[in-house]
């Protein structure tokens, strides 16, 4: 009799515990977004951005990418899942993207796995940038230009702000060329 007690209580421990899983998958994990390109692979620089499927960074991402619309840039927007099919260095040796943004959640108190593979297999000093989200606001990779952020729509301005001044720094030193179609609202197109 004591037994069967003790094995209806694991049982139910157990369900408790797969319960509180599934329900943290589905409320905290992110979707899979849809890759896309702006502009020609021939252009002067080049910016991979690799993101997650959310309201906050499919917010960002837009407006990053509207900012950043020049013909002198061409961004490849990928999920994060596929990051392990991009590398930093082509053939000969100079860079496949002059710049890479990595947007992710951090899940169960750490990165997803594919960008951990992929900041493991490439070396790309200084031309990396991540984004982390977590509940809190605080999780965050260390060794890495970047920043954390909520996912608070409140907080879109600010992270919007940091990156697109780093992509800015990293791509041209200081701003946009003269010819960019997107740049700061009401700020003009020049340096910053």
């Amino acid at each position: 009799m004591k037994v069967s007690k003790i094995a209806w209580l694991a049982a139910i421990l157990l369900a408790i515990t797969v319960a509180y899983f599934a329900w943290y998958h589905y409320t905290f994990s992110m979707g899979q977004t849809t890759g896309y390109e702006v502009n020609t692979p021939a252009a002067e620089k080049s910016l991979l951005i690799a993101t997650q499927d959310s309201p906050f960074k499919r917010n960002l991402t837009t407006q990053l990418v509207e900012r950043l619309d020049t013909s002198a840039l061409f961004i490849r927007v990928v999920d994060v899942t596929e990051l392990a099919t991009y590398k930093c260095f082509e053939l000969d040796g100079g860079y496949a993207y002059d710049a890479v943004v990595i947007m992710h959640t951090w899940e169960y108190g750490r990165e997803p796995r594919a960008v951990t593979d992929f900041l493991r297999s490439v070396e790309c000093d200084g031309i990396i940038y991540v984004l982390t989200t977590s509940g809190s606001g605080v999780g965050r990779l260390p060794d890495y230009d970047g920043m954390s952020a909520a996912s608070l729509h409140g907080e879109i301005p600010t992270a919007l702000e940091a990156t697109e001044q780093w992509v800015r720094r990293t791509l041209w030193q200081e701003g946009l060329p003269e010819t960019a179609a997107g740049g700061l609202a009401g700020a003009g197109n020049g340096p910053e």
